[in-house]
């Protein structure tokens, strides 16, 4: 019973240091924002607090451009930050947990799906009515293109066993294949995308 008892306090104290090291990393992300990132954070918290929605902490937010024809000598873009702060929103059916992760009129979205204790990764863009992506070099650009990933490493607090309200923290490494992409007023480039975040959010449970 006593061998019992201690295997059972092993188990219990290992999830709990799980899930306080991801609270931890998380708190400790915060801490490496740019101070120009800190209003938007608070925003995020608010969100949090009254939706459920919570902040994905982007501490790598980056694009690696492997082939361009363009000259982009005096074309500013806001990313070149290389930190940014997204959406975590999770939709729980109670057997699959997806938490959605995304820009305020953005146009890079990553969903994570938990189902059965596994966890799947998938990357998209999506410009409505513009077709400025392919996959290929020689395809035909569309306006919404799920991209294959060649580095999908996800951490969560938890796995299994989701309550409505509750926290749940992650972290992820996410690496895109080389596709294509056109900036408005330019021709495409391949390019490839890497990510490094935090993020907080509670379980809500999907409503459809």
């Amino acid at each position: 019973m006593t061998k019992y008892l201690l295997f059972l306090l092993t188990i219990l104290f290992s999830c709990e240091s799980t899930d306080l090291s991801l609270e931890q990393a998380y708190n400790h992300a915060t801490t490496k924002l740019d101070p120009e990132l800190n209003d938007v954070l608070l925003k995020h918290d608010e969100l949090l607090a009254s939706q459920g929605n919570g902040p994905a902490i982007f501490l790598k937010s980056k694009i690696d451009t492997i082939e361009s024809n363009n000259d982009y000598a005096g074309y500013s873009d806001a990313s070149q930050l290389g930190q940014a702060i997204w959406i975590a929103a999770t939709a729980y059916d109670g057997a699959e947990l997806k938490i959605s992760i995304g820009q305020i009129f953005g146009n890079q979205f990553i969903e994570h799906k938990v189902h059965n204790r596994k966890i799947s990764t998938e990357f998209s863009e999506d410009y409505k009515d513009d077709d400025l992506v392919k996959l290929k070099k020689d395809d035909q650009p569309t306006n919404k293109l799920l991209i294959p990933l060649v580095v999908a490493e996800v951490k969560l607090s938890k796995t299994a066993h989701f309550k409505a309200g509750e926290l749940i923290y992650g972290k992820a490494k996410v690496v895109t294949q080389p596709y294509y992409l056109k900036e408005p007023g330019y021709e495409f480039d391949c390019i490839k995308r890497e990510y490094e975040y935090y993020f907080k959010c509670k379980i809500r449970m999907d409503q459809r």
